[in-house]
């Protein structure tokens, strides 16, 4: 799907590798216009990213967008039944916090500062219990063990 929105938005073809880590993939490219673009959309980098607001018009790529996100940021936590992601980036966190608002979703960002002082501080999103089975209904993971861990979280509670 990424390949064809790519080559729709932009004429070229992008290519998809897996990761080091065979779990995550990276997408690239060697369009100097995508790339411009893009940068011109929103930030990038782990203190700088943003949700990109003005190219999520419809609750359709809204959803896409968080199942993205989470599918690479986030965890599901069978125990608590909770889903939670973290991030040093505050307003990148309260952007994502805004964003599941659309979906009803109810969300809490604690603050945890870690004890080494050269750490940032990070900041993680909670979505609780009742808001999971919201969150599964509308978003959801691409990632089949993430997933089924949701699924699992939402029938046994």
């Amino acid at each position: 799907m990424i390949k064809r929105l790519f080559k729709d938005l932009y004429g070229k073809d992008i290519r998809i590798e897996k990761a080091y880590d065979s779990e995550n993939y990276v997408l690239r490219t060697k369009h100097k216009p995508a790339c411009l673009n893009l940068l011109n959309i929103t930030k990038f980098g782990t203190h700088e990213w943003r949700v990109p607001f003005s190219l999520l018009s419809s609750k359709k790529l809204q959803s896409f967008w968080l199942k993205a996100f989470f599918t690479a940021e986030g965890s599901v936590h069978l125990k608590g039944k909770y889903i939670q992601l973290q991030s040093v980036n505050k307003i990148g966190i309260e952007d994502v916090q805004n964003l599941l608002k659309n979906f009803n979703i109810k969300s809490r960002i604690y603050t945890y500062q870690r004890k080494n002082p050269n750490w940032n501080t990070n900041y993680i999103l909670q979505i609780n219990r009742k808001n999971t089975i919201i969150f599964n209904k509308y978003i959801g993971f691409y990632s089949i063990e993430k997933q089924q861990k949701l699924d699992n979280a939402c029938r046994s509670g």
